[in-house]
C-alpha cells in the first residue's frame, strides 16, 4: 500500500497502547453481561465502553470462557482483524506489511475507525493511499473524516516519478 494517513495529532500514550492492542487482538463477539466486571484498563483508559458484542474490549485473558461467537467481528466491525498500525510516533496509520493480500480491508476498517475511535477522541484523519492485492486495485482517500474508498481507478504511469498514479474523479 502506497501513501500517508495522517492524524492531526499525536497519539497520547494510552490511545496508542490501545490501538496497538486492538490491532493485535482478533475481533470478536463476548458476551458483555459476563465480562462487565472484568478490568480491561487500556480501553478504560482512553474512555471507550464495551461497545456491542465488546467491540471496543481488547483484554480478554479472563474472558475467554465468555465468547458469544469467535467467528464474527462485533458491532459494525468489518473483520476479525484489524490491519491498520500506528506509526511509531503515533501521528499516522501504516497498513500491517503482512497483510498485503488484503489490503481490500483497509477501507471498511478506516470507514469504521474513524468516527468509533478518533472522532470520540478528538482526531481528525486526512491521507490517501493506493492499493492492489487479490482482489483488486483502488484508492483511500480520506479528507477531514470522510472516508471514501474507491475501487479499481484509472491510473497511469507518472514519466517522472516513474510511480504509478490514480486518477481522482471525486475531488
Amino acid at each position: 500500500m502506497n501513501g500517508h494517513i495522517r492524524l492531526s495529532r499525536a497519539l497520547t500514550l494510552p490511545e496508542y497502547q490501545y490501538l496497538k492492542a486492538f490491532g493485535a487482538t482478533r475481533r470478536q463477539q463476548w458476551n458483555v453481561e459476563k465480562i462487565v466486571n472484568t478490568t480491561d484498563r487500556l480501553r478504560e483508559a482512553v474512555g471507550l465502553p464495551m461497545g456491542t458484542d465488546g467491540e471496543f474490549v481488547v483484554h480478554d485473558h479472563e474472558a475467554y470462557g465468555h465468547l458469544k461467537n469467535g467467528n464474527e467481528p462485533p458491532g459494525e466491525q468489518p473483520f476479525l482483524w484489524c490491519g491498520w498500525r500506528v506509526s511509531q510516533d503515533g501521528t499516522e496509520l501504516v497498513w500491517d506489511e503482512n497483510d498485503r493480500e488484503d489490503e481490500y480491508r483497509a477501507g471498511p476498517w478506516l470507514k469504521y475507525l474513524v468516527p468509533k475511535i478518533f472522532e470520540p477522541w478528538g482526531i481528525v484523519v486526512n491521507g490517501q493511499c493506493h492499493y492492489q492485492d487479490r482482489e483488486g486495485a483502488g484508492v483511500i482517500i480520506v479528507r477531514d473524516n470522510d472516508v471514501r474508498d474507491v475501487g479499481a481507478r484509472l491510473s497511469f504511469l507518472n514519466p517522472f516519478t516513474q510511480q504509478t498514479e490514480f486518477i481522482d474523479d471525486e475531488a
